[in-house]
């Protein structure tokens, strides 16, 4: 901090990629040359970028925000793409999703992907993928969450279960859903690909809130029909701005 204080031109980003170079533990440190060198030059192109950059493919050793090193990519959907990642100065996991900006981003869909990160990080539940950091790299959104070590509902299934585990975790589900709805959250796309099983403790999470509505949210929902067309309750495909958490169930 004492050094920081003395140099306040110091980027914060270049502070944490210090640290990491000379942290004590070899394990805590960059695994390679080539790793330390993508992050500073990451961090170079930050401080010059005129506009959004690309996210679909970012290289390992990006650093997002100044606090979040890339790791590899995790997978991607409608609003962004999903990459596990380090808190470089907590150390801890976790996953960090940028928000696909490309030519049919609008003002609409910045603010849909700000509501998400808004909501989930509000909702506190074992059974939500917690939300816990929020910002904006070279004029992407991102949010970091829990790193999930696990798999989607849907690939799960494709391998024998028992009617006893499935159960259990659709019981965890509808335990999460009320309280997202507790909320006045409706998540309005509550499919099996959003739901994901933790290898580690076999716990389900919900995940994935970016169409969700919000009953007192002053952002106007489009009619535009948001969510899985297979999953979809009859009054959301009347009227996706007329539902509440019924939908959900």
């Amino acid at each position: 901090m004492a050094d920081r204080q003395a140099r306040p031109d110091v980027p914060v980003g270049l502070e944490a990629i210090i640290r990491r170079a000379i942290a004590p533990e070899p394990s805590a440190r960059f695994q390679s040359a080539e790793w330390m060198a993508r992050s500073l030059s990451s961090l170079a192109t930050a401080s010059s970028a005129p506009s959004a950059v690309d996210v679909t493919d970012l290289p390992p050793g990006t650093l997002v925000g100044d606090t979040y090193l890339l790791d590899r990519r995790l997978g991607a959907g409608a609003m962004g793409v999903v990459y596990a990642a380090e808190h470089v100065v907590l150390r801890n996991r976790c996953a960090v999703k940028l928000m696909a900006v490309g030519s049919d981003a609008t003002p609409e869909t910045r603010k849909r992907f700000e509501r998400e990160a808004e909501i989930s990080f509000r909702l506190k539940h074992p059974n939500v993928v917690q939300v816990s950091g929020f910002g904006d790299w070279q004029g992407v959104p991102y949010l970091a969450m829990d790193l999930v070590d696990g798999e989607r509902l849907c690939d799960r299934w494709e391998r024998p279960l028992s009617w006893a585990q499935l159960l259990d975790w659709l019981t965890q589900a509808a335990d999460a859903l009320d309280t997202i709805h507790a909320h006045g959250v409706v998540h309005r796309d509550v499919t099996p690909r959003n739901l994901l099983i933790d290898r580690q403790t076999g716990a389900l999470k919900v995940t994935d809130f970016g169409v969700a509505r919000v009953a007192a949210s002053q952002l106007t929902d489009s009619q535009e029909l948001l969510g899985c067309e297979g999953y979809l309750a009859p009054e959301q495909i009347r009227d996706p701005r007329r539902v509440d958490g019924r939908a959900d169930v």
